[in-house]
């Protein structure tokens, strides 16, 4: 007996086929994807009633179509036991797919397993029909049938496992393409299997007939597989879009993360950089060692980049040699050796491979010796562009710098630079200077000489004068002119130019007038605390005291008269704002005269003493208590100095000897 096909349920069969392949495909994600076991449970039951009832249906569309010349029906038990195998089936092979590992040995025993379970889902829904006498099987046909079962299942589960990643948005032709090659292999089998069907010319179906169109049950049962499967395809698509929004979510959060953490990172790695920096720089402005700081330099880079050895050369001044500044990790041997020229670099020079410079053609063997395979160069410039030296660092491996590698080594050429120019330019200053000091003294001793020069005329001229008032005059000018002297003898004799110290500048002064008077019954009561003065304030002073001494020696001590002369010089109080010393000259002669007015006095010493109290912005008072008392305030900084000290203006030699007696030198004088 011989059957035949109608030509549109074995279509329909071949669609149902097809969609079942890829809703299989596409359930294979959902399960995969599934993050809980209780999530993953209900993909996989689901998923194994879809699938199998979708591979179900084929089958039994495609044994609808088949029509035979006697009624037919199926036994509705062993048709469900058939689904159940389908079912089952398809959930052992979700569970297969979701696997993490997957041998070719254990994907070739889930093949057989599932085409095994295909197959006999097949032949228990023939055997369904219940035919008598029963059905017989071609066996080459049978055998090819059971074979084409097996191997499609190994292809699908292939084919899962490799889409098993993907999503309906990223694999949805590739799937298509995959499900009609598993359909095709599904529709295969079953079309092989029913050729492989011999029906006796006397057979007849046992099962009571259900008076079913078999085109309508067909069609029924199509139509519920494609809802059924296009349900389950709208339910996984759905899943992987939120999965997949999810999961973009997730990776732009972690993206986010990774460059927050990023950040932190380079965040804190430039606040060490910033700390090391300011470091550098307190030693620089501490004044330390060039070679010290230089060390620091180069530590840092190498605590900043691990693996990395410095090395730093610098240039002398003349630009023409070069000098080892430090390498404190690299063996002394090595730095010994190498010549140097790379300090006269003007741009960065990387060797990634020593071995394959040829630059280092005369150097390698030493390079290898000491493991040192490759090496950088950063020329350290001055401000103005002028070569001062080159940053060397070495590597143990060949490699390229990385950006952060050389963004390090560039901040500590910068620094190097600025290290080594500041240096230098205070070595420069300190010789200026010095050169400077040295002149300023030799400027100092001249004036000095040549005060005595005059001191020294006028003391002859004053021998040959007869008049006393006439000699009294070079005397007391002979005196004034050897207080200024005293003063650049002391600024000669001093280490600093800048300020004179006053209380011994005193004591000599007062020791000369002394000297000069020849007062030997004369006792000074002396006390001076430790005052500097600058030089626009020393020696207004000094003429001041000159004229309060000389005044008192010539005449509280006439004629040879016995007395005490004091002079204290108290340095100002802490608690002083003004910063004021004070200089107290007193005699216990017969005092100052009654009405006596410093501002109208006629006399040439007192009104230099007032003059010159004024061009210092000091103050003086005066009192008659046991003879005459003098107590003159002085500024321990000048007006005059102060407003050069704040101005741009340097100070000139000018102004070191700069005392103004030009508004005394108008006035008419008189001997005093």
């Amino acid at each position: 007996m011989t059957g035949s096909y109608d030509i549109w349920l074995v279509v329909l069969s071949c669609v149902v086929a097809a969609l079942a392949s890829y809703v299989a495909l596409d359930l294979v994600s959902g399960v995969v994807g599934a993050k809980t076991v209780k999530s993953k449970t209900c993909w996989l039951i689901g998923g194994a009633m879809s699938m199998g009832t979708g591979i179900w249906s084929m089958h039994f569309i495609g044994m609808l179509s088949f029509r035979l010349p006697i009624p037919m029906s199926y036994d509705i038990p062993t048709t469900l036991v058939s689904l159940l195998i389908a079912v089952l089936i398809s959930g052992f092979a979700l569970l297969a797919v979701s696997v993490e590992a997957q041998g070719g040995r254990r994907l070739l025993v889930a093949g057989c397993l599932m085409g095994f379970g295909i197959a006999s889902m097949h032949y228990t829904g023939m055997a369904a029909m219940e035919m008598f006498p029963p059905i017989r099987y071609d066996p080459l046909l049978f055998s090819f049938s059971v074979i084409i079962a097996i191997a499609g299942a190994a292809v699908a589960l292939w084919i899962a496992l490799r889409l098993r990643m993907e999503t309906f948005f990223t694999a949805f032709w590739k799937r298509v393409g995959a499900a009609l090659v598993m359909g095709t292999a599904i529709c295969g089998m079953h079309y092989t299997g029913m050729a492989a069907a011999i029906f006796t010319p006397d057979s007849i179906c046992t099962v009571n007939p259900q008076f079913i169109d078999n085109t309508w049950l067909a069609s029924m049962i199509g139509g519920f597989s494609v809802v059924l499967l296009l349900t389950t395809l709208l339910i996984s698509i759905f899943t992987e879009r939120k999965v997949d929004r999810h999961w973009k979510q997730a990776e732009t959060l972690r993206l986010a993360n990774a460059a927050l953490e990023s950040r932190t990172t380079d965040l804190s790695r430039a606040n060490v950089l910033l700390a090391n920096q300011v470091r550098i720089l307190e030693l620089v402005a501490s004044g330390a060692p060039l070679s010290a700081t230089l060390e620091e330099i180069t530590r840092m880079v190498e605590v900043e980049v691990p693996g990395m050895l410095c090395a730093l050369l610098l240039i002398d001044n003349t630009g023409t040699s070069f000098e080892r500044a430090t390498a404190p990790s690299l063996p002394a041997e090595f730095t010994a050796t190498i010549d140097g020229a790379a300090a006269f670099l003007t741009k960065r020079l990387v060797i990634g491979d020593i071995d394959a410079d040829p630059a280092w053609a005369r150097f390698r063997e030493l390079a290898r010796r000491f493991n040192l395979r490759a090496c950088w160069y950063q020329p350290i410039m001055s401000s103005e562009a002028r070569r001062l030296g080159t940053i060397a660092s070495f590597y143990h491996e060949p490699r390229e710098p990385s950006d952060h590698e050389l963004q390090m080594i560039k901040i500590a050429a910068s620094l190097a630079g600025i290290v080594i120019e500041r240096t230098r330019s205070e070595e420069q200053m300190r010789a200026s200077l010095a050169e400077k000091e040295i002149l300023l003294k030799e400027i100092h001793h001249r004036v000095k000489n040549n005060m005595q020069v005059i001191s020294s005329l006028l003391n002859l001229q004053t021998g040959r004068i007869q008049d006393p008032t006439t000699r009294e005059m070079f005397e007391d000018a002979q005196n004034r002119i050897k207080s200024m002297a005293l003063i650049h003898e002391r600024l000669y004799q001093q280490h600093t130019l800048a300020r004179v110290e006053f209380a011994a500048y005193l004591r000599q002064l007062v020791g000369h007038l002394l000297r000069s008077y020849r007062t030997g019954a004369v006792t000074l009561n002396f006390a001076a605390d430790e005052v500097s003065l600058d030089i626009d304030s020393a020696v207004p002073c000094g003429l001041i005291v000159n004229e309060l001494v000389t005044n008192a020696l010539k005449y509280a001590y006439a004629d040879g008269r016995a007395g005490v002369l004091t002079i204290y010089l108290h340095a100002s109080d802490s608690t002083d704002k003004s910063g004021q010393a004070r200089l107290i000259v007193a005699d216990d002669g017969p005092g100052i005269p009654a009405g006596f007015d410093l501002a109208k006095a006629t006399s040439l010493g007192l009104q230099l003493v007032g003059d010159l109290t004024q061009q210092i912005s000091g103050s003086i008072e005066y009192a008659t208590a046991n003879g005459a008392r003098w107590t003159l305030s002085i500024p321990t900084i000048n007006p005059r100095q102060r407003a050069r000290e704040m101005s741009s203006i340097p100070t000139t030699h000018a102004d070191l000897v700069d005392t103004d007696l030009s508004p005394i030198a108008a006035r008419s004088t008189k001997p005093g």
